[in-house]
C-alpha cells in the first residue's frame, strides 16, 4: 500500500478542511447576550475569550460586546451597532441588517453557560490541532534539537490543558478573603503546620511546613548528612503524610537510595544492611520497612547526566500524572543546562531560576540539595554562612529558605568509626516568610538517620 496515499486520503483531507467548531454555540452566546446582558456573569465564570470564537464575524460582534460592558454600556442592537461603528468593523460583521438579525436566532439566554463550554472545547481541540501541526513541522525541519521540540511541544499542550483553569486577575476582596481563610486555619491549627510537614517537629515550627512554589535549598559540606537529611524527610511525607514525592538523585544510583530508606526506617547498621549481616530480630524490622517503603509513593529518578530542561519535563510528568507534591534534587551543582556556558556560575544561575520556575509552575516546593565552597574548611569557625554557597549569587536570590546542616563532632571525631553517634545542627539562614534560627537534630550516621532532639531532657 502507498503510505502517501493512505495519509492523504480523501477523510483525512476533509477532516483537515474542517477544523471543529460550533456555529450554532457561537451564535446562542452572541444572542444570548444582547437578549440579557447578565448573561455576561457566565461568559467569564467560563473564561470566554475573543479568540475562542471560529467565526471571524461572531469573535468581532463578542469583543464589541466585551468593550461595551467594561465601559459600563447597555449592550442592545443599537449600542452594538455603534460600537461596532467605531471600531470601523460594521461593514466586517455584515452592515446592520445583520446586527437586527441577531436577536430572532434565538428565543432565551438560559443557556449562555453551556454555549461558552462547547465553544471553548472546540476552540481547545483547534489549539490541539495547531500545536500538533507545529510540533511536526518542526521535527520535520530538524533546525532544533530533540529535547527542544519535546519541551515546546509538552509546553504547548499543557498550556491548552490548563487553560480551564488558569488564574487571572484576581480582586482584593477575593485576596482578602483566602487569606483571612488561611489565618483562621492556622489560628485553629495546634500544629502550627499548614505546608507539608517534614517529620522534625522544630524545623516545622519555624518554617511551619514545605510550601507550594517555594525554592528549598539544603546546604552542607560532605559528609554532613543531606541525603540522609532529604531521604528522612522524603520518606516521612511519602510514609506518615501518605504523598507522593519525586526524588531526583544526581550523585547515588537507586540501589543506594533503597539501601538507605530500609536502614533508616528498620533502624538496622546500613553497612550490615549491604552486607547482609541481620540478626532474626532485625529480620521481622526489615520486612516491615519493606512493606511501608513499598506502599509508599516514593518515584526515584536516578539519572547521573540531568539538565535544567530535562528535569522540567519530567517534573511535568510527575506533577500531573503521578500528582507528585513534593519534589528533592540531590543535588543542585551536578546538573547541566543545553546552553553552552563559559562558566559554571552563570550555569547554575539558570538552573536556580529554573527550579524557582518549576515550583510556581506546578505549584509544588522544591528541596534542592547544594554543596557548599571549600573555603569553609579554612576557617576556625566552620559553620556555614550564605556566602559559602557554590555560586551562591542565584542561589541565595532565588531560594525561599536556604537550610545549612553542620556537625562540629565531624571536625573533630575519629573519622574512622562509622558508627559516630552525634548532634547535628541545621541552621535556617533564610526564611523568605518565616523566621531564621538554629535547631538540633540527632545523627546516627550508621543508619543514615536524623531525629527530633530535646535538650530539656539531656
Amino acid at each position: 500500500m502507498n503510505i502517501k496515499t493512505s495519509l492523504y486520503n480523501d477523510d483525512i483531507l476533509k477532516f483537515i478542511k474542517n477544523p471543529p467548531y460550533s456555529i450554532d454555540a457561537e451564535k446562542g452566546v452572541i444572542c444570548g447576550l444582547l437578549l440579557d446582558e447578565e448573561a455576561f456573569n457566565s461568559v467569564a465564570i467560563e473564561g470566554l475569550t475573543p479568540n475562542d470564537f471560529y467565526h471571524p464575524v461572531y469573535s468581532t460582534i463578542f469583543f464589541a460586546m466585551q468593550k461595551l460592558q467594561a465601559e459600563s454600556e447597555p449592550i442592545n442592537t443599537v449600542t452594538l451597532t455603534d460600537k461596532l461603528i467605531k471600531l470601523q468593523k460594521l461593514k466586517i460583521v455584515g452592515g446592520i441588517s445583520k446586527i437586527a438579525q441577531l436577536e430572532t436566532l434565538f428565543p432565551t439566554a438560559a443557556h449562555v453557560g453551556a454555549y461558552c463550554r462547547i465553544i471553548i472545547e472546540k476552540s481547545m481541540l483547534r489549539q490541539l490541532i495547531s500545536a500538533a501541526t507545529s510540533i511536526i513541522e518542526l521535527s520535520y525541519s530538524q533546525k532544533n534539537r530533540a529535547n527542544e521540540i519535546i519541551e515546546d511541544a509538552e509546553k504547548k499542550i499543557l498550556a491548552i490543558r490548563n487553560k480551564a483553569s488558569q488564574k487571572g486577575m484576581s480582586t482584593i476582596k477575593n485576596l482578602v478573603h483566602l487569606e483571612m481563610t488561611k489565618f483562621f486555619e492556622m489560628q485553629n491549627n495546634p500544629t502550627d503546620i499548614i505546608g507539608i510537614a517534614s517529620g522534625f517537629s522544630d524545623l516545622d515550627r519555624l518554617t511551619s511546613g514545605f510550601h507550594a512554589g517555594e525554592l528549598v535549598i539544603v546546604a552542607g559540606r560532605p559528609s554532613m548528612g543531606k541525603t540522609s537529611f532529604s531521604l528522612n524527610i522524603a520518606a516521612h511525607i511519602a510514609i506518615k503524610e501518605q504523598l507522593p514525592v519525586g526524588f531526583f538523585s544526581l550523585e547515588m544510583g537507586s540501589e543506594q537510595l533503597i539501601q538507605r530508606l530500609v536502614s533508616s526506617e528498620a533502624y538496622i547498621d546500613l553497612s550490615n544492611l549491604r552486607r547482609g549481616y541481620v540478626t532474626n530480630e532485625e529480620s521481622s524490622k526489615l520486612t516491615a520497612a519493606y512493606g511501608k517503603l513499598a506502599d509508599s509513593d516514593i518515584y526515584i529518578d536516578d539519572s547521573p547526566s540531568l539538565s535544567i530542561e530535562t528535569l522540567k519535563n519530567k517534573c511535568r510528568r510527575l506533577a500531573y500524572a503521578n500528582n507528585v507534591k513534593i519534589i528533592f534534587i540531590d543535588y543542585l551543582q551536578l546538573m547541566s543546562s543545553l546552553n553552552n556556558y563559559d562558566n559554571k556560575a552563570t550555569e547554575i544561575s539558570e538552573i536556580s531560576k529554573g527550579l524557582k520556575a518549576i515550583a510556581r509552575e506546578h505549584n509544588i516546593p522544591i528541596v534542592a540539595l547544594s554543596q557548599l565552597n571549600r573555603s569553609v574548611e579554612l576557617r576556625i569557625n566552620k559553620r556555614p554562612i550564605m556566602s559559602d554557597l557554590r555560586e551562591s549569587g542565584a542561589i541565595e536570590q532565588d531560594a525561599d529558605i536556604v537550610i545549612f546542616l553542620y556537625n562540629e563532632d565531624y571536625y573533630s571525631r575519629d573519622k574512622t568509626s562509622g558508627k559516630h553517634i552525634g548532634l547535628a545542627e541545621i541552621i535556617i539562614s533564610k526564611n523568605r516568610n518565616g523566621p531564621t534560627g538554629k535547631l538540633e537534630l540527632k545523627f546516627f550516621n550508621n543508619i543514615t538517620r536524623f531525629v527530633n532532639f530535646d535538650r530539656t531532657h539531656v
